[in-house]
């Protein structure tokens, strides 16, 4: 998995590695809210817990779910794929758990993952920004689905609409 952390100048806002295993487990089975694999936590935060307290008695309009639903995907997409790339760099042992905002034990990895990491938080902002959400409006959709489940259901159903 990926909570070493780091922070750049560039990134201004807190971007979580562990981003979407929700979104796969959703597309598998639409019933299924999921947990991250190994009980890992939740692996589709863009945010630390303590940062994505906000936004819990906001309304979110179906065009802002319709927007967050499309971010997760496409950010599922990329998650992947770094994750795959990172495992493969770090052979059998396990991917370390990366928050992109914080700096603790990001030093520590080899640069050739440090450089998909920070590819890959820079990619996820990028792409929740791209659907016309700001990070805080994606994180608050994100705390807020953990314990809303009409909120969930709304997200399961847009995610379904666009398979």
């Amino acid at each position: 998995m990926i909570a070493s952390k780091f922070s750049l100048a560039r990134l201004k806002k807190p971007v979580r590695l562990q981003a979407i295993a929700v979104a796969g487990c959703i597309l598998a089975a639409s019933s299924i809210w999921a947990v991250a694999p190994a009980s890992t936590g939740n692996w589709w935060a863009i945010a630390p817990p303590h940062a994505r307290a906000q936004g819990s008695s906001i309304e979110y309009t179906q065009e802002q779910v319709n927007r967050y639903a499309r971010s997760v995907l496409e950010i599922e997409e990329k998650r992947k794929a770094t994750y795959d790339e990172i495992g493969a760099l770090i052979g059998s042992g396990s991917v370390p758990s990366i928050v992109c905002n914080e700096g603790r034990g990001f030093n520590g990895l080899a640069r050739d993952v440090r450089t998909l990491v920070v590819e890959y938080c820079t990619d996820s902002i990028a792409i929740v920004e791209e659907y016309g959400l700001s990070i805080d409006e994606f994180n608050g959709i994100t705390s807020r689905v953990e314990n809303d489940r009409e909120l969930r259901q709304q997200i399961q159903r847009a995610l379904q609409d666009m398979l």
